[in-house]
Formats: structure tokens, C-alpha cells, sequence
């Protein structure tokens, strides 16, 4: 296998560094602990380890086409930076047999493999329970199955297939810090698995770190919208083409207000089959003032259809940004809402989002990038992609068979 090796009971990863780069980086090899006797976690694992020493390789590419002055000048590259940190694990079936309940001494050697293979026998490995319990009993909503087995094939393939009292904090702070590269990773799908479970056999564990989740939104005499008047809205905006239309159209799913939207330009709006989004951000007619405020929001449902429509009007011209026409459109659209919801306020709109979001344990980091709150200093580390957003606001376009798709 590329890249994998195995000394004592340890897999180890190893890469040779191009010739032309070996001044730069100071070793001709490098070679990273994978902290695993798992073939299938160190496989893994290297594949993950390959993919930061290529990222490495390529920016010291860069700096090989640089004058001779200028290499020597340059500090080696600390490859440390680019060495992923992988957490023990092991297959220890000694600490098993040893610290079971039954004696070693009554265990003849030949039954040894039955023997492990019996002494969790009344709790199943994850990938039994999954596909023999849970996706039984668990009401899944639309689309939500497709996730729920890829988040739980990439955790198995990380952690192992095991009886599910195996499983640690450990392991799971493990996928934590790997899962960013799999956009089909939910965190919050693996929990409810393991919920179950630990229900279903009585097992009084706690393997999850807590979680600080955003509150729901305060009730003071907003409105929230229900999924049937989201629905009715949509019918709304997607029979009738006017500027009040579209901008609620786009307000429905994306988070943001009327003066984010009025203020985009053609440059700010890109419509794709595959993926669709807008870019909220200072430009020549709207300066956004908080740095927070500055984001890329998916398109959905009906706001790609609003988008649209605007953008139709921004080519032609017929789109003016000034105080006196965004309230002249507020006015519309809050007639749109009080005249089929009994809503007056615009407010109720963003706020119907979150609780959405919220109500389908979206993580807060999400939540917080769609709306405009993200806190810097978290996103600095895990940042936040298009895709993610997009599949939570997805799932809230089909959130039940009933609403109409695009």
C-alpha cells in the first residue's frame, strides 16, 4: 500500500520529498505516526496525511521558482504545521480478556477468536444496530436517510466497525477533527444513532461533548411563519413577477434584509444549475459596515427563482438603491405578508428561518454564516463551506412532500 508501512504493532506513514524541494524542506523523507494497528483506520488515515503534505508540496513549488537569493534567505518550512495529529487507536483484545469477567484459565486456546467474538454478543457492532434497528424504528424526514448512512459509513470507516459500549469520547473527538473534509458528515445524525442505541441497551454513557446550541428565538409579538404559510408564500412569488415579489422570494431562504439585497449587483448574484448563490458584500451603491455582515449565502427553492428575476431587472436597469424605494418595497411586501399571513413585520421572516434551522439542529456555525453572526475567531478554524449551508437550507425547502420543488 503507497505511503504505508507497518513497524511493531504501530502503521506508519511515509513520504519521500521531490528533489527539488529537499533544500527547502531540510529531510528527504518524512514520516508521520498514524497511531493505529488497523489496516483499514491507517489507510485512511495516510490518505488524509498525503493530502497536507501535497497542499505543502504545492506552495513549495512556488517558492523553487523564487531567485537563488531568495531560497537561501527563506527559513525552512516547518513541517510539523502540515503533520496531522492522529489519536490512539488500538484493537486491544488482551485488556478484554484480561479484565473480563470470566478466567483467563477456563479459555482454551483454540476458542480464543470465539471467544472475543462472544464477549460482547448482547450488544451489536454500530453497523448491525444501524442497519438492523434504527433505520427500522427512526422517522426519517426527506433526503435525511442518504446523509444519516454516509455520516455513519465515515465515522466506521475512521473509528472501526465495534460493539457500541466500545466507542469513546475519544473516537468521537477524533471524527471531530477530520470530519470538516466530508460534507456529508452530520455530527448532530451520528448522535441520534448513538442515542438509541445507548437506550435501547441501557447503557449509561456519555461519549458526546455538550453542545452550546442558539436559543430559540424570543417571542415578542413576532409572527413566526409555519411551513403551510411558506408554501403559500412561495406559490405568491412564483406566479406573479414584480421587484416585491422577488426580494421576498430571496428573503424566504437566505437570511437577509431588505437592504442586503437591494444593494447587489449583477457581479454579486451567480445562478448555476449545480450551485447557486449571491455575495453580500461592500460595492459601490451599498457599503456593509460590520465585517460579520460580509458572507456567501446558497440559493434554494424559490430564492434562486427571486434571484433570477432580479438579476433580470438589474441588466435592464430597472433596479434604483435609495431610502425612499426600499421603503416604498417594505410597504409592499409587508402587505404581501399582512394581507395572506397577518404578519406586519419583516422581521418575522429571518426569524422563521432560524427557528427553522434551529427545530433541524442545524449546528450554530451555520446558523450564524447564513445570518450574518458568525464569530470570526471560530471560523478561523473551521470554516464554514457553500455546501454546507446549502444542504441545511435544503432541507428546509423539502422539509415535507407537500412543498413545491424547483
Amino acid at each position: 500500500m503507497k505511503y504505508l508501512y507497518k513497524h511493531g504493532n504501530k502503521f506508519w506513514y511515509q513520504k519521500s520529498v521531490p528533489l527539488q524541494l529537499v533544500e527547502l524542506v531540510g529531510v528527504k523523507n518524512i514520516k508521520v505516526s498514524l497511531n493505529t494497528n488497523k489496516i483499514q483506520t491507517a489507510i485512511t488515515r495516510s490518505k488524509l496525511q498525503y493530502i497536507e503534505h501535497k497542499k505543502m508540496f504545492n506552495e513549495l513549488y512556488g517558492k523553487s521558482k523564487n531567485s537563488i537569493f531568495e531560497i537561501i534567505t527563506n527559513k525552512k518550512i516547518k513541517i510539523k504545521d502540515y503533520e496531522i495529529n492522529f489519536l490512539d487507536d488500538y484493537e486491544d483484545y488482551v485488556s478484554d480478556l484480561i479484565f473480563s469477567n470470566e478466567s483467563f484459565s477456563k479459555i482454551k486456546i483454540s476458542s480464543i477468536k470465539k471467544y472475543f467474538s462472544d464477549l460482547h454478543k448482547a450488544i451489536p457492532n454500530l453497523s448491525v444496530f444501524f442497519n438492523n434497528i434504527f433505520i427500522k424504528e427512526f422517522q426519517f424526514k426527506p433526503n435525511q436517510f442518504i446523509l444519516f448512512k454516509k455520516t455513519l459509513n465515515f465515522f466506521i470507516s475512521n473509528c472501526g466497525d465495534k460493539p457500541i459500549n466500545s466507542y469513546s469520547s475519544i473516537d468521537i473527538n477524533q471524527i471531530q477533527k477530520i470530519s470538516n473534509r466530508n460534507k456529508n458528515f452530520r455530527l448532530n445524525y451520528l448522535k441520534k444513532v448513538f442515542s438509541m442505541a445507548f437506550y435501547k441497551y441501557e447503557l449509561k454513557k456519555k461519549i458526546f461533548p455538550p453542545t452550546k446550541l442558539i436559543a430559540h428565538p424570543k417571542n415578542n409579538g413576532e409572527v413566526l411563519i409555519t411551513v403551510d404559510d411558506y408554501k403559500k408564500l412561495e406559490i405568491i412569488c412564483k406566479n406573479t413577477i414584480s421587484l416585491e415579489n422577488s426580494m421576498l422570494a430571496m428573503m424566504l431562504y437566505t437570511g437577509c434584509n431588505l437592504y442586503e439585497l437591494m444593494g447587489l449587483e449583477v457581479s454579486d448574484i451567480y445562478l448555476d444549475n449545480f450551485q447557486s448563490f449571491i455575495i453580500i458584500r461592500n460595492n459601490s451603491i451599498r457599503p456593509i459596515k460590520s465585517v460579520y455582515k460580509i458572507r456567501t449565502i446558497p440559493l434554494v427553492g424559490i430564492s434562486r427563482v427571486g434571484a433570477n428575476n432580479f438579476l433580470n431587472k438589474l441588466k435592464v436597469g430597472k433596479v434604483l438603491f435609495n431610502r425612499k424605494k426600499i421603503s416604498q418595497l417594505e410597504n409592499l411586501i409587508k402587505k404581501i405578508l399582512s394581507d395572506n399571513l397577518n404578519i406586519t413585520t419583516l422581521k418575522s421572516i429571518k426569524l422563521s428561518l432560524l427557528s427553522r434551522l434551529i427545530k433541524d439542529e442545524c449546528p450554530e456555525e451555520i446558523i450564524l454564516e447564513i445570518l450574518g453572526r458568525s464569530k470570526r475567531s471560530n471560523l478561523y478554524n473551521r470554516e464554514v463551506s457553500l455546501d454546507a449551508k446549502r444542504i441545511w437550507l435544503e432541507q428546509l425547502v423539502f422539509y415535507n412532500n407537500d412543498v413545491v420543488r424547483y
